[in-house]
C-alpha cells in the first residue's frame, strides 16, 4: 500500500513555511474573547460608496462575463495615464496588464520570467509571499538585509553584496511591508544604476506607494533613464482604496516582456473579475476625496500607536508609509515567541511576530493601523498595563 501512495504527495516546487508560532497564537486567540487584532493587513475601512455603486451598476448592465484577458481597455489606459501623472513614467495601455490582485501580477512575474535555478533578490524583513512565488518558479531567493540600525532602509550597497552571475532580478518594495519604511529616492537611483550596470529586471513593488506620511516621497524607478524596459511595475487598489475583497491590481512592463505576462496571467486567472474592473476604473477616475479622508485616518491612527508605543519604551522603525509599525520588543527581557503569547493571553492584543517576514528576522512585531483609533488606543493602554513602561537596551 505504500508503495501505491508514494505519489500521493506535493510537488516539489512547494516550500511550506509554517510557523509554530503563528499556530499557537492562532489557537490561543481561537479560546479568547475581546481580542484586539492588530496583526492583518487587511484595511477596516469600507470601500467608498461610488466604487460600490459603480460595480453595482456594472453588474446590472450585464458585466458578468469575461473581458479582455489583459483588462478593460478603459481601465489600462486610466492606469497608465495616472502612472503618468503621479509617478512620470511612460506606459502605454497595451504596457499593462489588469490582475486577480497585486499577489497574482507578482505570481506571473516570477512564472513569466524566472527559470529554475535564477535567483531573486528581495529586501528583509519582507512580505514573505515573495519567497513562495520565487519558490513555485523554481528560483531562489536571496536576501538583502537591512537592519533596525539603518532604519530597515534598502540600500543598493546591502543588494550589490549579494549579486552573483545567476542573479535576473531584484524586487523593491516601498513603503516596505511589515517595516513601514520608504526606500529614499537616492537610493532608487543607485539601485536602478546598478541593475542596468549588472543587466537585472527590477521589479518595483508599489501598492502602498500613495500611503506616505510626512512628506516621504516614493520614486518610481520605471521613471528614471534606462529603466523603463527593464522595470515591472506592480500596483492594485486593494490598500489605497480599501479594496482587498476585490481582488484587482495590475502590472506594467516593457512592451517586450507582456506577451509572456499575459500568457501567464491567462492561464492563471483568465482576466480579473469584470465588476471589480469597473469598481477600479471608478476608483482611479472618481473623486479623490475618499482617498484623501482615509490617508487622514491612517495618520492620526498612527499618531496614537507611536505615542503608546513611545510610553511603553518599545523603539520602531520609522513609519514612513503603509500601514503598520514595526516595533522591537526584546528590550521586555522576553523572547519573541513570549513577547507574542503574553501580549495575546494577559493583554489580549494579537500582533504579528517578525518570523513571519523572513529568515533572521527574531526580536521585532509588526503592529498594524487597520483598526478604528480608539482600538488602537485601548490595545496600548493594554500593552502598557502587561508591559510597563520598558528601559530602552540599545
Amino acid at each position: 500500500m505504500s508503495e501505491v501512495l508514494s505519489n500521493i504527495r506535493p510537488a516539489d516546487r512547494v516550500v511550506l513555511r509554517e510557523s509554530s508560532l503563528r499556530n499557537s497564537m492562532n489557537a490561543v486567540a481561537a479560546g479568547l474573547s475581546g481580542v484586539i487584532s492588530l496583526s492583518r493587513g487587511d484595511p477596516d475601512l469600507p470601500t467608498p460608496p461610488h466604487i460600490v455603486e459603480a460595480a453595482r451598476n456594472a453588474l446590472l448592465e450585464g458585466a458578468t462575463h469575461y473581458t479582455n484577458s489583459a483588462g478593460m481597455p478603459a481601465l489600462r489606459e486610466a492606469i497608465a495615464q495616472t502612472m503618468a501623472r503621479d509617478n512620470g513614467t511612460a506606459y502605454d495601455a497595451d504596457e499593462i496588464v489588469v490582475t486577480a490582485g497585486a499577489q497574482e501580477a507578482m505570481s506571473c512575474v516570477m512564472l513569466a520570467l524566472i527559470n529554475p535555478g535564477d535567483e531573486v533578490v528581495v529586501p528583509i524583513p519582507g512580505y514573505n509571499t515573495y519567497h513562495s512565488a520565487i519558490d513555485l518558479a523554481g528560483g531562489i531567493p536571496v536576501f538583502a538585509v537591512t537592519t533596525f540600525d539603518e532604519d530597515f532602509s534598502l540600500k543598493a550597497a546591502h543588494i550589490e553584496k549579494v549579486l552573483t552571475p545567476k542573479t535576473r532580478m531584484v524586487c523593491l518594495i516601498s513603503p516596505n511591508n511589515p517595516t513601514a519604511t520608504v526606500v529614499p529616492p537616492e537610493e532608487v537611483i543607485k539601485i536602478a544604476k546598478l541593475c542596468v550596470d549588472h543587466d537585472l529586471i527590477l521589479v518595483s513593488d508599489e501598492i502602498y506607494a500613495k500611503l506616505v506620511f510626512d512628506n516621504h516621497r516614493v520614486i518610481s524607478p520605471a521613471a528614471l533613464p534606462g529603466m523603463h524596459e527593464r522595470t515591472i511595475t506592480i500596483n492594485g487598489f486593494s490598500k489605497a482604496y480599501a479594496m482587498t475583497g476585490w481582488r484587482v491590481g495590475w502590472l506594467a512592463a516593457p512592451a517586450s516582456l507582456i506577451p509572456a505576462l499575459a500568457d501567464i496571467h491567462h492561464t492563471v486567472a483568465i482576466c480579473a473579475t469584470a465588476a471589480s474592473q469597473h469598481a477600479a476604473l471608478a476608483a482611479i477616475t472618481g473623486p479623490q476625496e475618499c482617498f484623501v479622508e482615509m490617508l487622514g485616518i491612517y495618520a492620526e491612527r498612527r499618531r496614537v500607536m507611536m505615542r503608546g508605543l513611545d510610553r511603553i519604551g518599545l523603539p520602531y522603525a520609522t513609519p514612513g508609509g503603509g500601514m503598520y509599525i514595526y516595533a522591537r520588543v526584546t528590550d521586555t527581557g522576553l523572547s519573541l515567541d513570549e513577547f507574542c503569547l503574553k501580549a495575546l493571553r494577559e493583554a489580549r492584543v494579537q500582533v504579528s511576530p517578525s518570523t513571519f517576514f523572513g529568515p533572521g528576522g527574531d526580536g521585532f512585531v509588526r503592529i498594524a493601523l487597520l483598526r478604528p483609533v480608539e482600538e488602537i488606543a485601548e490595545a496600548m493602554d493594554r500593552l502598557y498595563k502587561v508591559f510597563g513602561r520598558v528601559t530602552t537596551s540599545a
